[in-house]
């Protein structure tokens, strides 16, 4: 790690100590631990206790409060609106690519999520690529065969258990 601190130290022109997680580099709030906690209990106030809330059931816990949304990906700005959403019933919720921006570990939380607005009543259309995702679904509408001009042709439609069959479909091979 030394030699890799310096040479990002060379190229940015600073101190190798800027590049280490328990000196000048660390972060100011974790102080290089990689964790932060959050003192919800600070506010008394239900509606924002709520709002906080759902903040973190759709899995954006690591916003700060005040971020500002240009600072946000899609995928992010999809579940701050989901957020706001979450005690409704009988609403049909259009998403395109909502992974967008999450890391690996959160994907359990969006199905979770995704999986409690389907079991309050509602209905999720999902554009998505990530396969994980796809196999959750209760069913699918494959276009393809390919992406581009070398698509929009509906290729298969049918349960995660059907498409593994569908030869023409290249999301059943991933699968």
């Amino acid at each position: 790690m030394d030699e890799i601190r310096k040479a990002f130290a060379k190229v940015n022109g600073v101190s190798a100590k800027w590049f280490s997680f328990n000196s000048e580099g660390g972060c100011s709030v974790c102080k290089g631990t990689g964790q932060i906690t959050y003192e919800y209990d600070f506010f008394e106030n239900a509606k924002i206790r709520k709002l906080l809330q759902s903040m973190i059931d759709v899995g954006l816990d690591y916003l700060t409060l005040g971020q500002p949304t240009s600072t946000l990906s899609g995928g992010e700005v999809q579940r701050v609106k989901l957020a706001s959403e979450l005690h409704k019933q009988g609403q049909v919720y259009v998403l395109d690519e909502p992974s967008t921006g999450l890391h690996a570990k959160d994907i359990e939380k969006l199905l979770a999520l995704l999986r409690k607005l389907v079991d309050d009543g509602n209905t999720v259309v999902m554009i998505e690529h990530r396969p994980e995702l796809i196999a959750q679904a209760d069913w699918i509408i494959d276009i393809g065969p390919e992406g581009g001009s070398k698509g929009g042709e509906i290729v298969f439609i049918g349960t995660p258990e059907q498409i593994l069959t569908c030869k023409k479909s290249k999301t059943g091979k991933y699968l």
